[in-house]
């Protein structure tokens, strides 16, 4: 779909677009409440070196300054970094502080033998609690690690807290994710939906303007034939029967009239006062005669009926 088609129907059809726009937003807000932020906590341990120390007339005394040794020590602390990601102590982390997360990752941002720890969590205060367990395993691992060798307390490597985050982080990150996700599927959805109906209620209203044109086109068709059968009434269901007018009598059908001239020295020939009394005397079957006063012949038409001429 072209976006200014796309546009086009989004205006058309606007009821349904704010409609769509609130399913949208009631279902992101929904899955924001529902997700709801994540608190994270940070904090960081360098793995110290022991101090050299000699002892001389009863007095020990150190020898060097510990500090100096710190790139020794980065062995211990790749060993403790990969105990505290065994299996045993992260599923026995986790059933204290279900629901937390952690990770444990050395920093590369130095060449310190430094550890770093991060807990994620659904409270702040569980979160806070699960760091605290999980930096506090680090010299007991140490010293797990040591016991054995024979070696006295002054001579452990050890480990000490550098920070250690006593309110977590608000995280919005799963928020934000599961928002966008529930807003593009709802808004998706939404809009394939609405495209759909406006199909639906275009192919509808083209239906119906169809069906308003055939049934104008059927009420003239019946206009029509109306008409017709009122011109010429008929069988409905046959020819249109056509009128016939009633054959008059035979006796009184005219015939065609004959005109004669007559000259008017003829024995024939009669005066204007004789053709007047002969045509009030024999009616519609006597002869009429028009004599012009100044002529030499009379105009003599007879007018004869089919009786008359077969009595003749």
């Amino acid at each position: 779909m072209e976006l200014h088609v796309f546009w086009r129907t989004l205006r058309r059809r606007w009821y349904l677009t704010l409609v769509v726009l609130a399913l949208t937003v009631g279902a992101t807000a929904y899955a924001v409440r529902t997700v709801g932020p994540t608190y994270k906590a940070e904090g960081s341990a360098l793995v110290f070196p022991p101090a050299s120390s000699t002892r001389s007339e009863g007095e020990t005394k150190t020898v060097g300054n510990p500090y100096l040794e710190l790139a020794g020590v980065s062995q211990a602390r790749d060993v403790v970094i990969r105990s505290l990601t065994s299996r045993n102590v992260s599923t026995d982390w986790e059933e204290q502080f279900p629901g937390m997360t952690y990770e444990v990752t050395p920093d590369f941002t130095n060449s310190a033998p430094i550890i770093l720890f991060v807990v994620e969590g659904g409270t702040a205060t569980g979160a806070a609690a699960a760091l605290d367990d999980l930096m506090g395993r680090v010299p007991s691992i140490l010293v797990d690690l040591q016991d054995g060798l024979g070696l006295p307390q002054d001579g452990f490597v050890t480990a000490r807290k550098l920070t250690q985050d006593s309110r977590p982080a608000v995280v919005h990150k799963d928020q934000i994710r599961a928002a966008l996700l529930v807003a593009a599927m709802t808004a998706g959805l939404g809009l394939l939906l609405l495209a759909l109906a406006d199909s639906l209620l275009n192919l509808r209203v083209r239906r119906r303007s169809e069906r308003s044109e055939r049934s104008d086109e059927t009420t003239d068709e019946t206009a029509d034939t109306d008409d017709r059968g009122d011109e010429r009434p008929g069988d409905a269901h046959g020819p249109p029967m056509v009128e016939r007018e009633p054959a008059g009598d035979p006796e009184e059908e005219p015939e065609v009239a004959y005109t004669y001239r007559v000259p008017l020295e003829s024995d024939l020939a009669v005066s204007p006062a004789r053709s007047r009394w002969s045509r009030r005397s024999l009616g519609s079957e006597s002869s009429g005669l028009h004599a012009p006063l100044g002529g030499r012949e009379v105009l003599f038409t007879t007018s004869r009926t089919k009786a008359s001429s077969r009595n003749r």
